[in-house]
C-alpha cells in the first residue's frame, strides 16, 4: 500500500510558517495564546506522526511492527486531541482568562473516551491492527474517529452560534473559516470510505 505524501509535506509547511509568525508577533502569555499555541504544535506533531505511520504502512516490516503500532497509535491520539483543542480555544476566546476546571473537563469527556480506546487498541483491534501479510488493517470501529470528530466540530458550531455576539464579527468569522476548512476535510475522507464500502459490498 503506498501513499501520497505530497499534502502530509505542504500541511508540515503551512503550519510551521503559521507557528513562525504567531511566536513572532504574539507571546503565549493570555490564556487562549496559549491554547492556539498548543494547537499548532499538537497539528505539527500530528503530521509527523502520520508521516511516520505512513511509512510503516507503505513499507510493511514484520520486524517494525511494534514501531508501526506505536506511531500510528501516537497519531490516532493526537488526531482525537485537536477537535478537542479547538473547543478548548473558543472556550477561551468567550471566557477569556477564567474557565472553569468543571466545564474544561466536563467537554473533554468524550475525548477521554476515545483516547482510552486508542490506548487500548493494542489488545481489542477495535480501530486498526497490523497483520504481517497484510499489513496495516481497520478495525470495526474505525469510522469511530470521524464520527468523534464530527461531533466535536458540530458542538464547536453551536458554541460560536451561542456565543456569537460575546465572540464578535470578526471570531466568528475567523472561526467558521477553521471549522469549514478542516470540517470539510473530515467530511471528504468520511465520504470517500463509505464510498469504498459500498463499491467492495457490490462487488
Amino acid at each position: 500500500m503506498t501513499y501520497n505524501i505530497d499534502f502530509l509535506i505542504a500541511a508540515m509547511v503551512i503550519l510551521l510558517l503559521v507557528l513562525w509568525y504567531f511566536l513572532g508577533q504574539k507571546r503565549a502569555e493570555d490564556l487562549n495564546n496559549q491554547v492556539f499555541l498548543f494547537f499548532a504544535i499538537i497539528g505539527i506533531l500530528d503530521v509527523v506522526a502520520e508521516l511516520a505511520s505512513n511509512y510503516y504502512i507503505s513499507f510493511p516490516n514484520s520486524n517494525c511492527e511494534i514501531a508501526a503500532m506505536l506511531a500510528t497509535t501516537i497519531f490516532y491520539l493526537l488526531q482525537a486531541l485537536l477537535p478537542f483543542t479547538v473547543i478548548c480555544y473558543i472556550q477561551t476566546l468567550h471566557d477569556n482568562k477564567i474557565i472553569s476546571a468543571k466545564k474544561m473537563f466536563l467537554s473533554g469527556v468524550p475525548t477521554f473516551i476515545l483516547m482510552g480506546m486508542i490506548l487500548t487498541n493494542p489488545f481489542t483491534e477495535k480501530l486498526f491492527y497490523f497483520d504481517i501479510p497484510a499489513g496495516y488493517m481497520k478495525g470495526p470501529w474505525y469510522m469511530l474517529m470521524y464520527y468523534s470528530a464530527l461531533c466535536h466540530m458540530a458542538a464547536a458550531l453551536i458554541l460560536i452560534v451561542i456565543w456569537r455576539k460575546k465572540l464578535g464579527y470578526q471570531k466568528v468569522k475567523s472561526l467558521l473559516e477553521i471549522l469549514l476548512i478542516s470540517g470539510a476535510g473530515v467530511v471528504i475522507q468520511l465520504l470517500y470510505h463509505i464510498i469504498r464500502f459500498l463499491q467492495q459490498g457490490l462487488v
